[in-house]
């Protein structure tokens, strides 16, 4: 049985404080009176994040196994919850779910099965929302089991947008203005990392050419000619469907 462990932390600041020594299981659940011989009982490990491990205790009066979890993870999946409403908002914001899931899990598996990865999480996060719904009517009233539903109910989105009105200096460029997305994209790596997620990383293809091949260039341009109201994102996301362009290629667009 996973119960809550309140930490505060990001999934990396977990990792790097070692939190599940701080974890505590002051008395069974299943025999608040006491009663039982409860005791600690080591940890367990997660592949994600790395490093990751969870507390747990056992009743062997009840037969039963408790942990805690500490409340950046997600239940019953791996990796943080961050990442969790990330890899759903992006299948909502994409024109079908088969392009974002092809998009999420490049080079990690096949558009099959990084199908059915993406339509779990959203499954699990819609029962949340829905239950969310029910719990606070006077909240979330007619509103749609999305995650962006609920951002624009509870103002992420607005103030994101907020902010992407205002100007600033940025060092390296003339530039004033970073658009909501970016700021979106930045809000989501340091709830998953912290501060260290916000560094950039350094090229991998530095040094070498950046030009598109012709022969992908040619097929761009005919999906957008097929579809011309496409976006630009809606093109690249129809030719990862297609599973003939490495994402190497696609990251230049």
């Amino acid at each position: 049985m996973q119960l809550r462990f309140r930490t505060g932390l990001t999934g990396e600041q977990y990792v790097t404080a070692q939190g599940w020594l701080d974890a505590t299981l002051v008395r069974c659940p299943n025999h608040p009176s006491g009663g039982c011989s409860l005791a600690r009982h080591g940890t367990y490990e997660r592949k994600t994040p790395p490093g990751t491990h969870i507390a747990r205790w056992y009743c062997p009066e009840s037969h039963t196994t408790f942990s805690r979890l500490p409340d950046c993870l997600a239940a019953r999946l791996p990796g943080t919850l961050a990442e969790l409403e990330e890899a759903v908002a992006t299948a909502e914001r994409s024109p079908t779910v088969t392009a974002a899931a092809v998009q999420l899990r490049s080079g990690r598996s096949e558009p099959p099965g990084a199908l059915r990865w993406l339509r779990r999480r959203m499954r699990l996060v819609r029962r949340a929302l829905t239950t969310v719904i029910g719990l606070l009517p006077e909240h979330f009233a007619n509103a749609p089991p999305t995650l962006l539903a609920f951002r624009d109910r509870l103002g992420t989105g607005k103030r994101l947008r907020a902010k992407a009105e205002q100007h600033y200096v940025i060092p390296g460029t003339t530039r004033t203005r970073i658009a909501a997305e970016t700021l979106g994209h930045w809000l989501s790596a340091y709830r998953q990392g912290g501060f260290n997620a916000l560094v950039p990383k350094q090229r991998t293809d530095r040094g070498r050419p950046r030009r598109l091949p012709p022969d992908i260039a040619e097929m761009l341009i005919s999906i957008k000619e097929d579809h011309p109201a496409y976006s630009v994102r809606a093109v690249i996301d129809a030719a990862r469907v297609c599973d003939k362009v490495p994402s190497s290629n696609l990251c230049r667009v």
